[in-house]
């Protein structure tokens, strides 16, 4: 089983600026923005036989027995417009928090992939091409190209 951890880049700081300029109109055309973009995601994660196992907010975890990463990273990337999301995958719960982690480090945009040999790799978003490798063990940060 792969479990696979999406969430919105910054989208918290968007509704905080939004609040620190008493601005409600656009605080509601975000809101509203980022949950049909959920909904698209999920819906196209339902169709494509992924299991979802909760959804909140801007957050989805979801699982499957398989992902194709460029067909994840392709259709992320289209329906994204301006937001941006980190994913994290791996074979439990805990590695998948691991990879969603590291993804998020490492500059957002990004799939991290928890291996079977414990390793993480790093995947852009907008390529899904691999970028680096890293032992997961004590998690070392490694660099990104």
């Amino acid at each position: 089983m792969i479990y696979i951890a999406i969430d919105g880049d910054d989208i918290h700081q968007k509704f905080e600026k939004c609040l620190l300029q008493n601005d409600e109109t656009n605080i509601s055309r975000t809101g509203m923005d980022i949950t049909n973009t959920i909904d698209r995601i999920i819906d196209h994660l339902r169709h494509e036989n992924l299991k979802i196992v909760f959804s909140a907010g801007d957050c989805i975890l979801c699982k499957c027995d398989a992902v194709d990463l460029i067909d994840l990273s392709n259709y992320l990337e289209k329906i994204g417009n301006t937001n941006t999301v980190s994913v994290g995958i791996g074979d439990t719960l805990e590695k998948t928090y691991i990879a969603f982690k590291y993804a998020r480090s490492v500059g957002k945009n990004s799939i991290v992939k928890y291996t079977s040999n414990n390793k993480l790799e790093t995947f852009d978003l907008n390529t899904a091409v691999s970028h680096s490798s890293c032992f997961a063990e004590g998690l070392t940060p490694c660099p990104v190209e």
